[in-house]
């Protein structure tokens, strides 16, 4: 979740505004929970002589992550994730590119959980609290990066 004040939003000329009313834009926000933070980045498809720019989203969950890079069709992706220390069980955060986004449930009550490969190991996203890692059962992946995946000796 983040937290916005209105002292840090940025005025939109009313030309911009009419473009995106219900948007606003803000040029500080808080992150609220010390959960992993997702840097998503998509670059869309673009007509031939059409200018080409990457949009850049932050979300506080695997789950909203996952539905920015299958909500449509993207010339590429890129997500990273930035972990708490809790997570890597250091003294500081770390950034890392997500490799893979799978789908999972959580023990017997078949509760949906998500789970993320990294350079820095695979991690439990905690939207539901801590979880015993034995409980955890992989049901499907959901997303895999396509240029770690296409490489020689990625997975395919």
């Amino acid at each position: 979740m983040f937290r916005v004040d209105s002292r840090f939003e940025i005025y939109m000329p009313p030309f911009l505004e009419s473009e995106s009313a219900e948007l606003r834009q803000f040029h500080l926000v808080e992150q609220c929970f010390n959960v992993p933070l997702w840097h998503v980045q998509v670059l869309p498809l673009a007509a031939k002589d059409e200018f080409q720019r990457w949009s850049c989203y932050l979300v506080v969950r695997a789950g909203d992550a996952l539905g920015i890079l299958v909500g449509q069709q993207w010339e590429r992706v890129k997500l990273h994730v930035v972990l708490p220390e809790y997570m890597t069980r250091t003294n500081s955060i770390k950034m890392s590119r997500c490799t893979a986004l799978w789908e999972c449930s959580l023990g017997e009550e078949q509760q949906v959980a998500w789970q993320f490969d990294t350079a820095l190991g695979s991690f439990l996203d905690p939207e539901f609290g801590e979880f015993d890692t034995s409980r955890v059962k992989r049901r499907e992946i959901r997303w895999r990066d396509p240029e770690i995946a296409n490489e020689p000796g990625g997975a395919h």
